[in-house]
């Protein structure tokens, strides 16, 4: 896949994930990390507004064993109706994908992370950002 500016395009074959489940209508796909992985505990107002409007939110773990969230969403794009990315999520570098995918794609995004901000790790990594963001299509 190849970003630039708002454009994307795909080049040669996507990746074929095995999936433990179909893919429901209206999901979007997440991968929360930590003590609160939950959507509905750590992101409860966005949780209710989404499921109200009939969205339904499937864990990575859910899905495939294979790749990240971020991953899976690329991979599956077709399938998906958005992708959240919660609060300290994988490094700095990985999460910008699929945020920069939605943007080139169109899609709606809401998002309380900050990308000129990146959080450093105790050891020097990439780092993480705080807050989400989540992409949907139009």
């Amino acid at each position: 896949m190849k970003i630039v500016g708002k454009e994307c395009e795909f080049f040669g074959k996507k990746p074929k994930l095995n999936l433990k489940t179909k893919i429901p209508p209206k999901a979007i796909t997440y991968g929360i990390y930590g003590p609160n992985g939950d959507v509905e505990k750590r992101l409860p107002k966005l949780y209710k507004k989404l499921k109200a409007e009939g969205y339904n939110f499937i864990e990575r773990k859910e899905i495939s064993n294979e790749p990240s969230s971020h991953g899976q969403f690329l991979a599956l794009s077709d399938r998906f109706a958005g992708f959240l990315s919660g609060n300290r999520t994988g490094s700095a570098v990985d999460i910008l994908v699929a945020l920069h995918f939605g943007i080139a794609n169109g899609y709606e995004i809401t998002r309380t992370i900050d990308i000129s901000k990146p959080v450093k790790t105790k050891h020097g990594g990439t780092g993480y950002y705080e807050g989400y963001y989540l992409i949907l299509k139009k």
